[in-house]
């Protein structure tokens, strides 16, 4: 149930920023154009990428030294945690995430500059207790709008702690949701999408989201949260909130990835004469692998983003005559920009049979699609946490050009983050050939 546009205008509620923001300052350097990803290079612990030339093919989570123990390299969604932070106090400074007393580094960048209602890329740590803290950007940890909270981070579980209460009131405190515990109380199918939403809408006694006329989830009450399931495709959502009335906060199609999660803070006065309260749908998020997520939209209703269909048959098919599936379900991680079949209909027959009948030359395709390097959600992002505005290149030494939904000037569709840190960002139109 997540939108690809930037800033959704709600007729009586919540405006919902949907910036789509991985990356870091440098780009990583490229290797030869027949490289594609292996499992068996990410560095050790101890390894710390620089901030000038992060290796190719290795580039994990790994901060520089002085960041806090635990961070870990090699990205692995089962055996370590995940951890991330939303401000969902309506007012409050922009912030910087702080793990054990330290600002966050990820990605090589630190998590800062961060609005209310806009989420933290997700930090990999080892399975233990983390202390979590938002502090007002230049300032220090004890002016952190609330006291540091210890989440106990298991191993496979991803988290989400949330600022929650309202400035007015003085009762700023953390919520910290287990979207892992969360997802698993309820009954998910392959084609399905989990959602959770938090409830910090004060006035809003509780939230209740239909799909398709249907209700699907009720009674999430503020200061809660809850999970519900809905069918993959792009179904008709209404969000009404109640209260000492009752009002709809949201209505309209949006879609839904079959084995996609992601989270939506409700936060900001309810009812009012004019809603000015600002949230952040997270970034879609999915336990499964790159090529499993991709083949998941040929399950159940079809997927419409922009009033494109996002099918990947086409490059699914190009990734096996290549023979490098395994290494794209196990290397990384790495960014991938993926075209969907209405990208390579642009194509005429005979170069996509051409294509199809190289294996070398689909090896080099592939490779201009990859970017070597975890790009959690936000780091794409310069002075502004969530815009794009950054430079990448891939491994055939092209520049790529992020700036807002645009890739080198093109419209893209959504991103995601998959299996064990791996970036995705669904393209409409091939890149060029070198």
């Amino acid at each position: 149930m997540f939108t690809n546009k930037y800033l959704v205008v709600l007729l009586i509620a919540v405006v919902m920023l949907t910036a789509c923001a991985p990356a870091e300052n440098q780009s990583p350097s490229a290797p030869a154009a027949t490289q594609l990803p292996t499992a068996t290079q990410s560095p050790t612990a101890t390894q710390s990428p620089t901030a000038t030339q992060p290796p190719a093919a290795t580039f994990t989570s790994q901060a520089p030294s002085g960041n806090f123990e635990g961070l870990s390299s090699g990205l692995d969604n089962a055996t370590q945690a995940r951890i991330r932070t939303v401000s969902e106090v309506m007012g409050a400074p922009d912030t910087t995430v702080y793990v054990n007393g330290l600002p966050a580094m990820n990605g090589d960048r630190v998590q800062q500059n961060i609005a209310a209602g806009l989420f933290s890329g997700f930090l990999y740590v080892k399975p233990g207790t983390y202390s979590i803290a938002l502090v007002p950007d230049g300032g220090t940890l004890d002016q952190a709008l609330f006291k540091p909270v210890d989440v106990k981070a298991e191993a496979g579980h991803r988290y989400t702690v949330a600022a929650m209460g309202q400035l007015a009131d003085k009762d700023i405190h953390p919520l910290v949701v287990d979207e892992t515990s969360l997802e698993a109380s309820v009954s998910v199918g392959s084609s399905d999408f989990v959602t959770i939403d938090i409830n910090n809408m004060k006035g809003a006694d509780t939230i209740t989201e239909m799909a398709d006329g249907k209700i699907i989830a009720e009674n999430i009450k503020y200061g809660d949260a809850r999970a519900y399931v809905n069918a993959s495709g792009t179904p008709q959502f209404k969000t009404i909130a109640i209260g000492k009335t009752q009002g709809t906060l949201w209505e309209g199609p949006d879609r839904s990835e079959a084995g996609g999660s992601g989270v939506i803070p409700w936060f900001g006065p309810f009812p009012a004469d004019n809603y000015d309260s600002v949230g952040n749908i997270s970034q879609v998020t999915s336990e499964r692998n790159l090529i499993d997520f991709l083949a998941g939209f040929d399950q159940g209703r079809p997927v419409i983003m922009d009033g494109h269909t996002a099918t990947f048959s086409t490059l699914l098919k190009i990734i096996d005559k290549a023979g490098v599936r395994d290494q794209l379900i196990n290397g990384g991680p790495y960014f991938f920009l993926a075209p969907s079949d209405e990208a390579f209909s642009k194509l005429s027959q005979a170069d996509l049979d051409a294509l199809l009948n190289d294996p070398q030359a689909l090896k080099n395709f592939l490779n201009a699609y990859i970017i070597d390097g975890y790009y959690p959600f936000g780091n794409l992002s310069g002075a502004v946490y969530g815009h794009s505005d950054r430079i990448l290149m891939n491994r055939l030494g092209q520049k790529l050009a992020f700036s807002e939904d645009n890739l080198n000037d093109q419209p893209i569709g959504p991103n995601y983050t998959v299996g064990n840190g791996i970036r995705l960002i669904i393209i409409f139109n091939l890149l060029p050939s070198k």
